[in-house]
């Protein structure tokens, strides 16, 4: 298990490239309206192309919001209660915030994916890590 406050130094940026990497998460072909459901460091907002047409955030902690928020459309408040009408390309879910067990966070994830079915549009896409391990061979 990996805990997630690992990730928020910038010296760490191998490992997230690692781990979003191996998920096949590329964020430099993201189009469009861009949501992220958890905050962290918006490690993968830095590879966005002007094909991006606005990035926003739901973020729960204050800490996170305050340390990385800034210039940044933030709506502060619980996923599993914010309310929103606009609609996405792509959401990326991530808010797990201490230990990823995925096992343990598929029901969570369910309901995250039933809750912003809505705020798909028609040709939108879920993304969420599967794991935080990574193929060191590949990212070397």
């Amino acid at each position: 298990m990996v805990h997630i406050k690992y990730l928020y130094k910038e010296e760490n940026e191998h490992f997230l490239k690692g781990i979003y990497s191996y998920n096949g998460i590329e964020s430099e072909k993201f189009k469009g309206d861009v949501l992220y459901v958890g905050m962290g460091s918006r490690y993968l907002e830095k590879s966005h192309t002007e094909e991006v047409t606005s990035v926003t955030y739901i973020e729960i902690d204050e800490t996170i919001i305050s340390k990385f928020g800034e210039g940044a459309k933030v709506i502060k408040g619980n996923a599993f209660e914010v309310e929103l009408e606009e609609k996405f390309n792509v959401l990326f879910l991530d808010i797990w915030d201490k230990e990823m067990c995925f096992e343990e966070k598929k029901s969570e994830l369910i309901r995250l994916k039933k809750r912003f079915k809505g705020n798909l549009k028609e040709d939108g896409k879920f993304l969420h890590l599967k794991s935080v391990f990574t193929d060191n061979k590949k990212n070397k």
